[in-house]
């Protein structure tokens, strides 16, 4: 009854506080250069997310962090499909959210350092709209937008 249901709502608090700490300690971890280390956290944390809830904002945040660290180390390939997933994701829940925006732009500087400048400037163009739309033409916000794609 109501008894079993509070103890599983209870384990699930549990566990995703847990996730959240060991993802704090992942980014940590990246901060200081160990890789290695972040990697193999993130990893575990993005799994046990996307079992738990697969179409949450915290599963999709673990995607760009576990990104963010797999950039760093040289993998680019793998991060550019978890930063596009992410995208996905995040696009589905709410396309002006802070962090569809900021995966966009993070996915857009990726592809542009790989020489995909076509891929980049189409995010760029999209971030740019959103946030014009969203904070207006004289937001910092969106004067970054303006910078991230007169760059590309």
């Amino acid at each position: 009854g109501k008894t079993m249901e509070a103890e599983e709502l209870q384990e699930r608090m549990m566990q995703d506080n847990t996730l959240t700490s060991l993802s704090h300690l992942g980014s940590l971890l990246h901060e200081r250069g160990k890789l290695m280390d972040a990697e193999n956290l993130l990893r575990r944390v993005l799994g046990e997310r996307q079992e738990l809830q697969p179409q949450h904002l915290e599963t999709f945040a673990a995607g760009c962090a576990l990104a963010a660290v797999l950039k760093d180390a040289g993998n680019i390939e793998e991060a550019e499909q978890l930063y596009k997933s992410a995208l996905e994701g995040y696009e589905k829940l709410d396309p002006y959210h802070a962090e569809t925006l900021t995966t966009a732009t993070a996915l857009a500087s990726l592809r542009q350092n790989l020489g995909k400048p076509h891929k980049a400037e189409d995010l760029f163009r999209r971030v740019l709209q959103r946030r014009e739309e969203q904070l207006g033409a004289k937001h910092l916000q969106t004067l970054a937008a303006v910078r991230n794609l007169a760059k590309n």
